[in-house]
């Protein structure tokens, strides 16, 4: 008869399979994992597999040193941008502000303005008046005229001083939100 094409399996033999073995010893748990399992080339009979492993092993650190840069980075970067809405928004409040402290203030000075004319207008026909009652009346040297811009802006320095410093206040601020990590 022909010869069978189907063998019977061999009977696994753990003395045999530790004579097999190669001369080599395992460096490694894994290793030995492995050449338990029967794959012989597992003791380093593949060298340049070795030095991949090591090449590849050394760049996923790598990587990882990366990735971990790049968060810290990133929280960085989420805690300036956080500080500078904080400075914007306050910006924000402080121009809401006072852009209503300068609408009453305008509100304010229109309506002393209106008065001010008004009474000015009076004190005119109150003067034609009297001066149609006796023509012969003239007015001392001291009453006689209009005061000038200067000599009212003189009486109101101090409203002029706050608004500058206003300016400056706001100028600072609007200084702060442009300088990058100023807090």
């Amino acid at each position: 008869m022909a010869e069978r094409a189907f063998q019977k399996p061999k009977a696994y033999d753990p003395t045999r399979a530790a004579a097999e073995r190669p001369a080599v010893m395992p460096t490694n748990d894994r290793v030995q994992q492995m050449l338990d399992l029967g794959f012989d080339d597992a003791a380093g009979l593949h060298p340049e597999m070795e030095e991949k492993f090591s090449e590849m092993s050394h760049q996923l650190e790598e990587s990882q040193r990366e990735i971990t840069q790049l968060r810290a980075d990133l929280e960085e970067a989420k805690t300036s941008d956080t500080r500078t809405a904080q400075k914007l928004q306050s910006f924000q409040q402080v121009n809401r502000s006072q852009s209503t402290l300068i609408r009453g203030e305008l509100q304010k000075t229109r309506r002393r303005l209106a008065h001010t004319q008004s009474v000015a207008q009076r004190l005119r026909d109150q003067a034609a008046w009297y001066q149609a009652q006796n023509a012969g009346l003239v007015l001392p040297e001291q009453l006689q005229g209009m005061p000038t811009e200067e000599d009212a802006a003189d009486e109101h320095a101090e409203l002029t001083q706050a608004h500058e410093r206003w300016e400056k206040d706001v100028a600072k601020l609007a200084e702060d939100l442009q300088v990058p990590g100023a807090s």
